[in-house]
């Protein structure tokens, strides 16, 4: 996660403190070595960001320090990224499954199932899903049951370019009509024997294996990029 407020120790020393104890005064947190008015200038840079704050000449972590703080190493004192989390729906009807062209980077122009996207902040996996059926095709969903659980990295040149956890959610029965083209989608149904003709999501074929599986299957996934295609995806647990 690349917060550049916190790039320099100083910041990262006066953040790692008021991890274990707020309300801290100006000599608690000051440096010795360090001049009084460059240590100033990063506590005022903090503050400036929205990360600490001063009341009653304290300092504390302020809301948004304190979610930072979720994802600090406190050994390191690195923040790392999490893996986000992307949840799918798999509509299909006879020999059919609906496509996604995705519109913009970094994987435009590659099919995904429909309907995918990120959850939101305080939404769950099914609302998630139910939303985003809506939102992404134009058609409402009737029923919505999990059934993969996939964990992906994907590399490009040899560097991870994502790593997330992604829920495949199918669905039986929709109603509605085909939203064609969204903001940022075009949408296709796409024969189910023709799927290797499209420029897709390698693990588009691996879903379909085991969607209609009994139960959930969870499955570890490493794929490659090239930057306009997936290259390789391999299941390696």
């Amino acid at each position: 996660m690349d917060i550049k407020e916190l790039k320099h120790p100083i910041r990262k020393e006066i953040f790692r403190k008021l991890m274990y104890k707020k309300n801290l005064s100006f000599s608690q947190l000051m440096d010795k070595k360090v001049r009084s008015n460059h240590f100033n200038y990063h506590l005022s840079e903090l503050i400036k960001a929205g990360i600490i704050k001063k009341e009653n000449f304290l300092y504390s972590l302020t809301k948004k320090g304190d979610k930072i703080a979720v994802y600090f190493d406190t050994e390191s004192s690195d923040i790392y990224m999490p893996p986000f989390t992307s949840v799918a729906v798999a509509l299909r009807k006879d020999n059919e499954i609906l496509l996604s062209r995705l519109e913009k980077g970094p994987f435009k122009n590659c099919w995904a199932i429909s309907a995918v996207g990120r959850l939101k902040e305080g939404e769950g996996l099914k609302e998630s899903a139910y939303r985003q059926t809506i939102e992404r095709t134009g058609y409402t969903p009737k029923d919505l049951e999990l059934k993969i659980i996939y964990s992906i990295k994907t590399y490009y040149r040899r560097k991870i370019l994502s790593q997330h956890l992604h829920f495949i959610f199918n669905c039986k029965n929709f109603t509605g009509k085909l939203k064609e083209t969204t903001k940022d989608r075009t949408n296709k149904w796409v024969k189910i024997k023709d799927l290797r003709r499209y420029n897709i999501f390698l693990e588009n074929i691996t879903t379909l294996k085991h969607i209609d599986n009994g139960g959930i299957t969870y499955l570890e996934i490493v794929r490659r990029h090239d930057g306009k295609k997936f290259t390789s995806s391999k299941v390696i647990l």
